[in-house]
């Protein structure tokens, strides 16, 4: 199973954090020390930011970065202390504080002027607490950064933490906590809880509710929180990054002026904690019994802590060894036993004085009921690492990889990038902190000795959780079923024996790594120009290596009229894809491995390759890829389990929160053709192997082709890669037009649905369709959008406390351009939010024409500003230029189009739009559910109820699949 989520191209390795909050990366620190000013800071080469690090007078660490090309500025604060801290009964209170902190300060009083500020100037903004660090961050249009910057550090200097949001904001916290009790990763989290050491305050509750965070007699919660943040908050244990388009020396200034008023506490800090693991407990099983239907095993090993080796990377090293999924491999032998259907192995948790590793197994029927061979079988792989595979010539392939991914990094999000190098500043020193991730230069056998031989049974926690496991207790938090006890002797004998008919074995030298990473000559394009065009066949072309990335993508899309012709052949086509890919996967990982990656996909009207990453081996994996979809292996076993997993995976749908469930019933019944779970499942009951084996020539027979490459590759090779194709798939194929999907007008309508679902909270969806596809609808709908959303939220979720997941977004389909108001909430009904709702809109109406003339230019202008924003890496330009090329747009200047349209809006001319689309002309779909409270029994206004799709359609009619702009 391959993790996407990592900052470094290590494949196969899974980082899970206990956080609880938030996914980030915990470790524990202690505070680096450097000179006041320090320029010395390591970049990639293709780095072409200028960096500079401060220290405050009052011990605040600052890294600035300036970048003159930027469109957006970010800055972020990450705080060392985290729900780790939290007081014995006072569970949530981080959590609590970092709600309380953004909601005025003495300098700007009102609560919500950080957040409109931010939004009025194409921003956005949030937080997180895990265990140990809180962690504060925004972006904006990169004019803004300084009155940003002002607004953002009071919230540190002088936070009012007002006695009129206490209630409100203990009402946001629980809410949170509500709308993911069936949340099955927290429901896991807070059962591993039971199973650790208790002193250790990692087994703390840390979301906070009302029952943590009442008042109570003698100290009321707002006194425990003045306390907590006076004994935990000090500007020695704050990192912050400021990213801009200033020179460095005026945003060390800036820094200067608003930050030095934070102020430095004597506090005690970073205390000695006891062992994760309960001494002497190993090996412990802890079953628990999940609401989706899924079966893992995760086997935990507490290590020595992480941060004192990071030039050696022994976690990095063994982890990319244990979760490898190429040939012979774990992964491979656990499959070939129909045992699991994926792995990964990564860090789990990091603190100052230990560590925990983690090898996450996701399991077939078969593999839960023997769970034990599994174990036995990790360990009969881990056993073959410590005798064969502390090898120096491994370390310096992965090294070698790790210094290209280094070399060539794309540029993140400048929001992402602030935040995630805040809370890095508190690992590393800031000379360091730019390579630490992808530093590995330290070859040290011993070191990689000590921590494999952690990974050993008396140092394992083992974690199975599946439907059918036996418990005995219940967490009290998210009454998880649970049970936690030690392994018998049989068990403990059994996974300590290696077995000798293993097929398995370590990988070899991997053939994918890069040999040419030279960036081609001749000019970049700015837009992709055809450069092949026959009946049912075009290519796109555009050389671009303004990245400065020797790397390229490769996009296919084959167009197929049976890819949704009908559930089943929607099933059929699934299916296909899937055993396909796996077919693959042995082959492809080493490829992954060396930064090279293919997605293959369905979409709504037929199959999509994607090849991303360095463009020296792309042309072999494009030619394996696609002899696999011509001649698929189809394996029954694999079929089997696809089929399994299918069925499984539409099944556990009515399992997600209250709000996903409504957008995916909104989807249903607005997108056509489209089909139900339950649609689906009726058609994929009945399928055979026989049936996939007869639909695979079929699904390649009636097609059109429509391909891109991008990037530093050559006209030649793009003109190369397109025959490749060309012979591959169009040799025997009928040349067919595929028609696209489409959206329902629902022009003048006004329809209403109701669903159950199994979770407490209710949920509401609010859908307000455009009257076009035209530019100018959709600069409309998108300056409602901008001025509307913080304003909803402010009145649904800060002042009428109806929830804590509030939106009011832009809910674009194909083009077709609408607005959603989404509310999940613990405490109210769909009619009291439907009336709420409504109240809102008319209100919004009028206060819309009185909003001032300069407030309105700067909406536009943050709107022009998201419009407008630079990619930040080529396959983000990739995306751009294929979205373009499906719509059929060969300008490729829709972002253009639509910013020009929004230069020519007047407050007058929008207000007049809002009140005819949303109050005396709307077309809209409101679809709800009252969770297991079996029914609304309401139907709002005149509202038609939705029955049946094919009398909605007849009621109805589709947008154009062609509109002329």
């Amino acid at each position: 199973m391959r993790s996407r989520t990592l900052s470094v191209a290590a494949a196969g390795t899974l980082i899970l954090v206990f956080s609880f909050i938030s996914a980030c990366s915990v470790l524990n620190k202690s505070p680096n020390t450097m000179p006041s000013v320090n320029n010395n800071i390591a970049k990639s080469p293709n780095d072409k930011r200028q960096y500079r690090a401060v220290t405050l007078d009052n011990g605040l660490q600052a890294l600035l970065i300036s970048d003159p090309e930027t469109d957006k500025a970010a800055a972020a604060i990450d705080v060392d202390v985290g729900s780790g801290a939290d007081p014995i009964g006072r569970e949530g209170l981080a959590h609590f504080l970092e709600h309380m902190l953004f909601l005025g300060t003495e300098k700007y009083p009102q609560p919500d002027e950080y957040q409109s500020f931010i939004n009025q100037h194409g921003g956005s903004h949030n937080a997180f607490t895990a265990f140990d660090h809180t962690n504060y961050f925004f972006d904006v249009d990169a004019d803004a950064l300084e009155p940003a910057l002002d607004r953002f550090s009071q919230q540190f200097v002088a936070p009012l933490f007002s006695e009129a949001y206490v209630e409100r904001e203990k009402n946001a916290v629980h809410s949170e906590y509500t709308s993911k009790l069936r949340e099955d990763s927290r429901r896991f989290f807070a059962a591993v809880k039971q199973a650790i050491n208790p002193a250790h305050p990692m087994a703390k509750f840390a979301v906070g509710n009302l029952e943590t965070l009442a008042d109570r007699p003698g100290e009321n919660v707002r006194d425990a929180l003045l306390k907590f943040y006076e004994q935990h908050y000090s500007a020695d244990i704050m990192k912050l990054t400021v990213y801009g388009k200033e020179p460095l020396d005026t945003m060390e200034a800036w820094v200067k002026e608003k930050f030095s008023g934070v102020k430095k506490r004597d506090i005690e800090h970073n205390q000695k904690r006891p062992p994760l693991f309960k001494p002497g407990a190993a090996p412990t099983l802890l079953s628990i019994k999940p609401i989706k239907e899924k079966r893992s095993l995760h086997l935990m090993f507490e290590a020595p802590p992480i941060e004192p080796y990071f030039h050696a990377k022994p976690v990095y090293y063994l982890t990319n060894l244990i979760g490898h999924e190429g040939e012979g491999s774990l992964l491979s032998w656990l499959k070939q036993q129909n045992l699991a259907e994926g792995l990964s192995s990564g860090l789990f948790t990091s603190e100052e004085d230990s560590s925990v590793v983690s090898v996450s197994i996701t399991l077939t029927e078969k593999g839960q009921k023997n769970w034990i061979k599994v174990i036995r079988d990790v360990f009969t792989y881990i056993n073959l690492i410590k005798q064969q595979g502390i090898e120096e010539w491994r370390f310096q392939e992965q090294a070698k990889m790790l210094d290209i991914a280094y070399r060539f990094q794309d540029q993140a999000a400048p929001i992402h990038y602030v935040s995630s190098l805040a809370g890095r500043l508190q690992d590393h020193s800031p000379d360091q902190v730019l390579r630490a991730p992808y530093a590995m230069d330290d070859y040290d056998a011993k070191v990689l000795k000590e921590f494999a031989d952690r990974l050993s049974p008396e140092n394992m926690l083992a974690v199975l959780s599946a439907p059918e496991v036996a418990t005995d207790k219940t967490e009290r938090w998210y009454e998880t079923p649970y049970s936690v006890r030690a392994f018998t002797t049989e068990e403990d004998a059994e996974i300590r024996t290696p077995d000798q008919q293993a097929a398995i074995h370590l990988p070899g030298p991997n053939e994918f790594i890069p040999d040419d990473l030279d960036l081609l000559a001749g000019p970049d394009m700015a837009v992709p120009e055809k450069i092949y065009a026959k009946p049912g066949y075009d290519v796109w072309f555009a050389r671009d290596r303004s990245f400065d990335s020797p790397k390229s993508s490769f996009y296919l899309s084959i167009r197929s009229q049976l890819a949704n012709k009908s559930p089943r052949d929607q099933a059929l086509t699934e299916l296909f894809i899937s055993l396909a890919r796996d077919e693959l996967s042995e082959y492809s990982y080493p490829a992954y491995l060396a930064g090279l990656d293919f997605k293959l996909y369905k979409h709504l009207r037929g199959i999509t390759l994607r090849i991303d990453g360095f463009s020296d081996k792309q042309p072999v994996l494009l030619e394996r890829i696609l002899t696999t979809l011509k001649q698929p292996e189809l394996r029954e076993d694999r079929f089997n389990q696809f089929k399994k997993d299918m069925l499984r995976d539409l099944k556990n749908a009515i399992q997600d929160k209250p709000f996903e469930r409504l957008a995916s019933e909104a989807r249903t019944w607005l997108l056509q053709p489209y089909w139900t779970e339950k649609q689906q499942i009726d058609a994929l009951k009945n399928i055979t192997l026989d049936d996939v084996r007869a639909f695979a020539p079929t699904a390649l027979k009636d097609i059109n082709l429509v391909a891109l490459a991008h990037g530093n590759i050559s006209r030649e090779q793009a003109l190369h890669a397109a025959n490749v194709v060309e012979k591959q798939l169009l040799a025997d194929a009928n040349i067919v037009e595929v028609q696209k999907s489409a959206v329902v007008d629902i022009q003048g309508g006004d329809w209403f649905k109701e669903i159950n679902t199994p979770h407490q909270d209710s949920a509401y969806l609010y859908y307000v369709q455009g009257p076009g596809k035209t530019y100018a609808d959709r600069a409309a709908f998108g300056m409602i959008a901008q001025i509307i959303s913080p304003e909803y939220y402010n009145d649904i979720r800060t002042e009428a406390q109806m929830g804590y997941v509030v939106f009011a977004t832009p809910y674009t389909l194909l083009d077709t351009p609408a607005l959603a108001f989404i509310v999940q909430s613990p405490s109210h009904t769909p009619k009291q939010i439907h009336t709420a709702t409504e109240d809102f809109i008319a209100r919004f109406a009028k206060e819309l024409r009185l909003l001032p003339e300069a407030e309105f230019e700067k909406h536009k202008a943050a709107l022009k500003a998201r419009l407008m924003e630079k990619d930040q890496t080529l396959e983000q330009r990739s995306d751009r230029f294929w979205t373009e090329i499906d719509v059929g747009n060969e300008q490729f200047d829709t972002l253009n189009q639509i910013a020009s349209e929004v230069d020519k809006l007047s407050l007058e001319l929008l207000a007049d739009y809002f009140d005819k689309q949303f109050v005396t002309d709307k077309s809209a779909l409101l679809v709800v559910t009252d969770g297991d409270k079996n029914g609304v029994h309401w139907r709002p206004g005149k509202a038609e109820p939705l029955k049946d799709k094919e009398s909605w359609l007849n009621a109805n009619k589709l947008f154009p699949l062609r509109v002329k702009y």
